[in-house]
């Protein structure tokens, strides 16, 4: 089992705002992975079994985030997008249509970090 937990900020009227945590349970990793990565979530939580504990795993360690991303396809747009120029293209609905649309965790993904 998969856990992702959301930290988001609820306005009241009035009265001073509230910080909410929303815990999101997934069964298979790679769902986790593309909600964390929609989300830009940096961590997943692993627990392996109910009595265990919660193992930690960085998101954006081997992918890139939203803003690295147009940072490093406005370099080489060639690579990352296909065309010489990148003006063109709207670059954030890229990086979702990339994460919805390929598998997160292969080789020759446009996502992947070099290291």
């Amino acid at each position: 089992m998969y856990l992702v937990k959301q930290k988001r900020i609820k306005e009241r009227f009035l009265l001073p705002n509230k910080t909410v945590i929303d815990t999101y349970k997934f069964v298979d990793y790679l769902d986790a992975l593309r909600f964390a990565v929609n989300e830009q979530i940096k961590v997943i939580y692993s627990q392996p079994h109910e009595d265990s504990k919660l193992i930690k795993k960085k998101v954006f360690e081997l992918l890139y985030t939203l803003p690295q991303f147009k940072k490093v396809a406005k370099a080489n747009p060639l690579f990352y997008i296909g065309t010489h120029k990148h003006e063109r293209i709207n670059l954030d609905m890229y990086y979702y249509y990339l994460v919805n649309s390929t598998n997160l965790l292969s080789s020759s993904n446009k996502l992947r970090k070099f290291m």
